[in-house]
């Protein structure tokens, strides 16, 4: 008894988890759905929304039901002490079977249970007569036949007396123990009926009985077992037991087509309730072919029609809530006929227009359905438990489709009764019969065909995902439709079920023993396991989860990638001579690859040690230069008493009296095209060193020096300089650190620098430290100050005078190893040489030098525990042109051409960026709207647009570029976060990817250009640190030579660009790159924003790389990245000008930068087409999400095709309101202002968008002046405000603001 407690809670505890899973799925769809899927062809769209909410409701009313099952009914045979009086009745018609007549009377007469039996006979057949007569049946039979069945039934209630009457049906043949296990249920006087299992034992005689019997398996299961809970229990036309009483309460049984709901309904609404025995006591027969099939539900389905308009309102008021429900609900299930059609005409209307109902981003949409799907799926094979037979469990696949296929039956009888077309009562069929099974199939056939034909014909028209979502429906349909036709001609089916016992019968196959059943129960699972991992990878994706979930996410600049650790080592003797052989001889002892060559280098007018800088990257090494600025060794400078004495040094260095020098380092440094760690005045705070207080130098003068030194080397295009900030004590750290602008760690310091050096007994102190007692009180401060950078120990090492040095180097690299992940290097100071002593004594009278040198085989063991960076094959060679002839490109009067099929050609372009990203707004890049953009671009004055990657839309963009005569260039995007170094296999996929392209799109006639990677150079600097930055960043440019000689191969006629962004004065070293590493490319295309970058971009490369043409790939509105050249609110709000001013701006760069230097560019491209979210979510684009114009159409249009626009043509639009002292949840008041005299009228809309989230909606609490004044409130999270402003030519011109509280 315990046990059996425990296993009903647990049942309980189960229901409980499934009903709060069903619901909560339900709810996230429904709001998922309303809120992510957006509108399409508005009539598609109604027509799908009324299809998806009936099968919402559908599964509702599923849940609705099994919502309630804990355990399964068990019913006991009635043990009370009451007698009842007992009539069963079954009927008779003309022309049905004798001996399943037979059969079902015979089954009467042997049931137990005392009790008298009837046959209403209708044909008064002799024969039927005379078995009655023998068996001690009661015949009854009628002259007239009004009301069909339940005419009949009623004309023998006449001659019944009992106390309760058993309607079977003439083929249902009732088990000896029928009644016993139904008369208890009438103990209850409330009863009215008691239904029992409807059972079928013919539904292996085919395809059709199979399916018809599938559908009644859960009705008769677990919705049934519900409904009985509910008191809505429904009266079968077979198998039912009345209480006589409750039948004359309602004048007997109750006529119709659907003759057994209607008699269900009366006697509920006179308040009889109803039960239902979960026991199979009867076995019967299931239509078998179509033609009765379809008889039987075109009967139901007008009968059950009929009752919904014309029963159930006159009796509504009498049922109780859950029998509103049921009647309301349960003769929907026959609109299927209805939806059916919908969901079949949607996809060919769909496929052959070219329009699309919905709007959604594919990932999110299953995102939120899929959980959904799951757990209804679940619930439904959870409630299997609640059927009669272990072989009606399974995923009843011959039921859906024959229910699919019985659509147009099912709309029959639904226009029947909206027309009161009269349906006779005619019993269902029981004998096989294959007539006009072609004909009754045909209409599915025809589906079929449609559906096939419009998938061809709409894949044909428009290659995009929507169409392939309708086709996939298309197709399933088809499928579907066909198999419909298919199981119902059953001499086909009976013909080819030899090719399944053929198949099974294989020898692989045959142990198996493989049945329908089998295959459609081991189905169910594995249909809910599927979509289960489906629905865990969209959910991740929807979430914003990559697919590779070990991806590092960067956070600092600790944070990035470095290649591995960075082990290093000083040799005095190799500063003198330059000999590699002693950096192999210390790898040989340790084992180990030392990453960095350190070097030391003072500043004179002696000539700079290229060739020993050289000669370490020959051999595979990083140079770390040590710039000690000594101002005394200048000749020139020995008039000047500070310099000659070292003071000032830093003073001097600002004022510009080294800039020769400083210029000479830095052509050095940028000639070597390798990665260099420069240390410039390190330890400034040592006594020791003149750069220091020592020298009468301030750390505001070092700093002020570092940023001048700085940038000297920008300003020229180094950017190959690793620069490390190494102070001498750890108050220094925040003392002289020198911040970048915005108080920026990153943009004048790649690493920090630590001199870690034991003295031991000459230190001041007199004794010993562990690496800890060095290194802790530096990282305490570098943690303080925030300053999240890689930590180089690039003095590291022991004395030996009282202590073992290698001892303690060994004691202390574990640590560094395992404690300290920000120390990304350590560089050994292995010098005998030191004569800086720290103290006025020496340990050893002897001594002379500081020795940290010791026995370095003594530590490999432990150096050889770190993850050493091998950079070998790391440093390019520079590459020679074979031709200096580029690919399509000549020249015309001194400057630059294309050439295009011989004649010249100037790029005016449009960057369309639409169907890259799902995110960007979710609209369907179908033919049709293709062709509207193209239509727009064209007449703009545009000529080529601009595509950044191979995408499923080719096939349209392509045939809509011929039919426009738009020419394109076609790119290849290259992933930033791809280690171009030692990444060799995703290396090998970018190039297979972009020579199929090549080979494949060569013939495309409108391509006039290949561009490879978009931005990758510089956007590497986002997830790599220096020194291992400049290597991948060098094997990035080597990649895209080689890719573009490859390319020449194959597409000797067309030119190969690659676009870069234009960072500042970075742009130099990213030409100089392509200048030396990358000659085939043919251009380089520059993405420029800001006027004071692309205003000098001209003479930048006249300057630098005057061979080569470039490409403006990108200009348009000044950037939102750059705080120093963008516009900003209080140095950190965002601001954005207006749709006027941007389009002005679009005219201006476009007239005086590009078009202005035709000669030594190519063209360029107005980024982009179509609003991003980006910036803002209007920051950029030409148009809107919608397709709608913006200001900067028509001033593009104006500069392209030399029209002018009126001044006022366009309102200067901008947001007007309060910005300070603002708390979230406070009610503020904004306007559209106009700044200009614009003299058209205007409609307003308002959105918020978040920040992070980009969520947004409608904030208007009120509004004056139809909403050109309106109230919003505060939001909890960071925000922006947009205003969209509709003219009277359908241009939208757009503002936004930030809106930022105090409280955030």
């Amino acid at each position: 008894m315990h046990q059996i407690i425990i296993l009903m809670k647990a049942a309980v505890l189960k229901r409980k988890v499934l009903n709060f899973l069903f619901l909560s799925t339900f709810v996230i769809f429904i709001f998922g759905f309303f809120k992510y899927v957006g509108v399409g062809h508005p009539v598609l769209y109604v027509l799908l929304g009324i299809s998806l909410l009936f099968k919402l409701i559908k599964i509702f009313f599923e849940w609705y039901h099994f919502s309630t099952l804990k355990t399964k009914g068990k019913p006991e045979k009635y043990a009370g002490k009451k007698t009842y009086t007992v009539d069963m009745l079954t009927t008779a018609c003309p022309g049905e079977p004798f001996e399943m007549i037979e059969a079902t009377l015979k089954g009467m007469v042997s049931v137990r249970y005392p009790h008298t039996n009837y046959l209403c006979d209708e044909g008064n057949d002799p024969k039927l007569k005379a078995l009655c007569n023998k068996l001690g049946v009661i015949h009854i039979t009628r002259e007239t036949h009004e009301n069909a069945k339940a005419g009949n039934i009623n004309n023998a209630l006449k001659s019944a007396k009992g106390e309760l009457c058993v309607i079977l049906d003439p083929d249902h043949v009732p088990f000896p123990d029928f009644l016993d296990y139904v008369v208890g249920a009438f103990d209850d006087p409330k009863v009215g009926y008691a239904q029992v299992v409807q059972a079928y034992k013919n539904q292996a005689d085919s395809l059709v009985a199979q399916g018809a019997a599938e559908q009644t398996y859960l009705f008769y299961g677990p919705y049934m077992e519900a409904m009985s809970e509910y008191g809505t229990a429904q009266a079968i036309g077979a198998n039912c037991t009345f209480r006589r009483v409750a039948l004359d309460s309602i004048g007997g049984h109750a006529a119709g087509l659907t003759e057994d709901m209607h008699t269900s309904m009366l006697l509920h609404a006179k308040g009889w309730t109803s039960v239902y025995v979960p026991k199979v006591l009867s076995l019967g027969l299931v239509p078998n072919s179509l033609g009765a099939f379809y008889q039987q539900q075109l009967k139901w389905s007008r009968g059950t029609f009929d009752l919904l308009f014309n029963v159930v309102p006159g009796l509504f008021s009498k049922f109780t809530l859950r029998q509103k429900i049921h009647y309301s609900l349960v003769p929907l299930y026959f609109l299927s006929g209805l939806i059916g059609l919908v969901d079949v005409g949607v996809p060919i209307y769909s496929l052959i227009s070219g329009d699309y109902p919905w709007e959604l981003n594919p990932v999110v949409f299953f995102a939120i359905f899929t959980p959904f799907l799951i757990v209804g799926l679940y619930q439904r094979y959870d409630a299997q438990k609640w059927l009669h037979d272990a072989e009606e469990k399974g995923i009843h696949l011959m039921g859906g489709f024959l229910r699919l296929g019985t659509w147009w039956i099912y709309l029959t009888g639904f226009i029947y009764t909206l027309i009161n077309v009269k349906v006779p009562y005619i019993p269902t069929p029981k004998e096989h019969s294959s007539k006009g099974d072609f004909v009754l199939g045909l209409p599915n056939l025809v589906i079929a065909l449609l559906s096939f034909s419009a998938a061809f014909y709409g894949l044909n028209k428009d290659w995009q995902p929507y169409s392939f979502l309708m086709a996939g429906f298309a197709l399933v349909n088809g499928f579907s439709f066909s198999f419909a036709f298919f199981m119902g001609q059953s001499d086909i089916v009976r013909k080819s079920r030899y090719l399944w016992y053929d198949f099974k019968n294989i020898f692989v196959l045959r142990k198996a023993e493989l049945t329908y059943v089998k295959l459609s129960t081991f189905s169910f699972p594995v249909a809910i396991v599927l979509p289960a991992f489906f629905s865990l990878f969209l959910l991740l994706n929807a979430a914003n989860f990559k697919l590779d979930l070990f991806d590092k996410v960067i956070t600092s600049e600790l944070d990035k990638e470095r290649g591995g650790f960075y082990l290093g080592i000083f040799l005095p003797s190799f500063d003198d001579n330059s000999d590699t052989a002693l950096i192999h001889s210390v790898e040989q002892k340790t084992g180990a690859k030392m990453a960095i060559v350190s070097t030391y280098l003072s500043w004179s007018d002696e000539s700079l040690p290229v060739d020993q800088w050289d000669a370490i990257i020959q051999e595979g090494h990083i140079p770390m230069i040590t710039w000690e600025p000594w101002t005394n060794l200048f000749e020139n400078q020995e008039e000047v008493p500070e310099l000659k004495e070292n003071k000032k040094v830093f003073k001097h260095i600002t004022e510009g009296v080294f800039d020769d020098y400083i210029h000479s380092m830095a052509y050095a440094l940028k000639a070597l095209d390798a990665p260099v760690f420069l240390r410039f005045a390190h330890e400034m705070d040592n006594p020791m060193y003149p750069w220091s207080a020592t020298g009468e130098n301030t750390p505001e003068e070092f700093k002020e020096a570092w940023e001048y030194i700085h940038y000297k080397f920008e300003s020229i295009g180094v950017q190959n300089v690793t620069w490390v900030f190494n102070p001498w004590s750890p108050a220094a750290v925040s003392s002289y650190f020198p911040y970048g602008k915005d108080s920026s760690i990153t943009e004048l310091v790649d690493w920090i620098g630590l001199t870690a050096l034991n003295y031991d007994s000459a230190a001041i102190h007199h004794k010993s430290l562990t690496f800890k007692e060095i290194y802790l009180p530096f990282r305490k401060e570098i943690k303080q100050h925030q300053l999240e950078l890689p930590v180089m120990l690039a003095e590291f090492g022991a004395t030996n005078y009282s202590n073992n040095a290698a001892g303690w180097v060994n004691e202390s690299l574990p640590q560094i190893r395992e404690d300290y992940a920000e120390i990304n290097a350590l560089v050994m100071f292995y010098s005998d040489r030191d004569k800086n002593w720290i103290t006025h004594w020496r340990p050893d009278a002897k001594a002379s030098n500081i020795d940290w040198t010791f026995d370095l085989e003594s530590v490999a063991s432990e150096l050889q525990n770190f993850d050493p960076i091998d950079l070998s094959g790391g440093f390019s060679s520079k590459v020679q042109l074979a031709s200096e002839k580029r690919v399509g490109i000549g020249e015309d009067k001194g400057g630059f051409v294309m050439n295009i099929s011989g004649e010249p050609f100037y790029m005016k372009g449009i960057c369309y960026n639409n169907g890259h990203d799902w995110e960007e707004g979710f609209k369907p890049l179908s033919r049709k709207q293709v062709q509207e953009d193209f239509n727009k671009i064209k007449a703009s004055g545009a000529n080529t647009i601009r595509r950044y990657e191979p995408s499923i839309y080719d096939r349209n963009i392509f045939k809509e570029a011929n039919a426009h005569e738009l020419k394109i260039m076609y790119g290849f995007w290259f992933d930033p976060k791809t280690d171009y170094f030692s990444d060799h296999s995703t290396l090998a996929d970018y190039k297979e990817k972009v020579l199929k392209n090549v080979r494949k799109n060569k013939g495309q006639k409108n391509i006039i250009a290949w561009n490879i990677g978009n931005e990758t150079w510089g956007l590497l600097k986002k997830y790599y640190g220096e020194p291992y930055l400049t290597i991948v960043r060098r094997k990035y440019i080597s990649f895209l030579e080689n890719l573009a000689v490859e390319i020449h191969e194959i597409d000797p006629n067309r030119p190969v660009f690659s676009s870069e962004e234009h960072d500042n004065v970075r742009l130099l070293a990213a030409i100089h790159d392509f200048k030396h590493y990358a000659p085939s490319i043919d251009a380089i295309g520059v993405n420029s924003y800001y006027e004071d970058n692309i205003s000098q971009l001209s003479e930048i490369f006249q300057n630098y790389y005057p061979e080569s043409p470039y490409v403006v790939t990108e200009f348009g509105p000044k950037g939102y990245w750059n705080k120093e050249l963008g516009d900003f609110r209080n140095d950190t709000l965002l601001i954005e000008l207006s749709s006027k001013v941007k389009g002005q701006s679009y005219q201006h760069q476009w007239e005086t930068h590009i078009e202005g230097n035709k000669g030594k560019n190519l063209g360029g491209f107005a980024f982009s087409w179509q609003d991003r979210f980006e910036g803002t979510a209007t920051w950029f684009g030409i148009t809107d999400f919608n397709g709608n114009l913006k200001p900067s159409y028509h001033f593009l249009s104006s500069a392209w095709k030399k029209e002018g626009i009126p001044e006022n043509a366009f309102p200067d639009l901008y947001i007007v309101g309060q910005w300070q002292n603002l708390k979230a949840g406070e009610k503020i008041w904004l306007s559209a202002a106009t700044l200009n005299d614009y003299p058209g009228k205007l409609k307003y809309e308002w959105k918020v968008y978040e920040d992070e989230t980009w969520k947004n909606y409608n904030p208007v609490l009120n509004e004056k002046e139809a909403f050109q004044y309106v109230e919003i409130e505060m939001p909890k999270n960071k925000s922006r405000v947009y205003l969209y402003a509709y003219d009277e030519h359908g241009n939208v011109i757009t503002a936004s603001r930030p809106l930022v509280a105090a409280n955030y």
